[in-house]
């Protein structure tokens, strides 16, 4: 039995910010396959700011996962600053990110 579950959520707030976040919930079980008994889940929250053309976005995303095989699961993190540049007919992007933690 396979299992998917995901769900999302944007929120406009002031005049030029907003909050976004999403979340997905995988469960591999039974079965004669290699990922019986996995488990993945993962959770992403970020602020979005708009001045002007110039869109700032500072975001971060955790996910664990399960092997039944093994005793524990791992977790890891990463933290994202995102600068667009919005043109009138396209977008010019910046990123970088960085790990938060990681605990295997």
């Amino acid at each position: 039995m396979t299992f998917t579950g995901m769900g999302r959520f944007f929120a406009p707030f002031g005049e030029s910010h907003a909050v976004q976040a999403q979340g997905e919930y995988m469960y591999h079980g039974g079965g004669a396959s290699r990922v019986e008994g996995r488990q993945e889940g993962q959770f992403d929250i970020g602020l979005v700011s708009r001045f002007s053309n110039l869109q700032v976005g500072l975001f971060s995303s955790f996910k664990y996962l399960n092997l039944a095989e093994f005793q524990t699961g791992g977790a890891l993190g990463q933290g994202a600053l995102t600068f667009d540049y919005i043109f009138k007919t396209r977008t010019h992007r910046r990123v970088r990110h960085k790990g938060l933690h990681q605990h295997c």
